[in-house]
C-alpha cells in the first residue's frame, strides 16, 4: 500500500543510542578539559591562568549545554517512540 505509514522503530532507537553515547561522549571530553586545564593553569603567571580559566570554563559550560540539549533530544525522541509503538499497538487492536 503506497500511503501506509512505516515506523523503523530499531532505527529510532539506534539514533537514540548514539545520541545518549554522544552525550556520554561530551561529558568525558569536559572533565578531561577541566582536568587538563587545572594541569596546565598550574604553570601559568596569574593574568594568563586567569584569562585561560575563563575561556576553559566558557567551553566547558557550551559543552555541558550542548549535551544537556542533546540529551533532552534523546529522551524526547525515546518518549516519541514509546507514544508511536503504543498507539500502533491500539490501532491494530481495531482491527482484530
Amino acid at each position: 500500500m503506497a500511503d501506509e505509514i512505516k515506523y523503523q522503530y530499531d532505527a529510532l532507537l539506534a539514533g537514540i543510542e548514539r545520541m545518549q553515547q554522544g552525550t556520554r561522549t561530551i561529558d568525558g571530553l569536559t572533565g578531561e578539559l577541566t582536568n587538563d586545564t587545572k594541569a596546565a593553569l598550574a604553570n601559568f603567571d596569574a593574568e594568563t591562568a586567569v584569562t585561560y580559566g575563563q575561556k576553559s570554563q566558557d567551553l566547558s559550560t557550551a559543552l555541558n549545554d550542548m549535551g544537556q540539549h542533546l540529551a533532552r533530544t534523546a529522551a524526547t525522541t525515546n518518549d516519541t517512540v514509546d507514544n508511536m509503538k503504543n498507539t500502533d499497538r491500539s490501532t491494530a487492536q481495531t482491527f482484530a
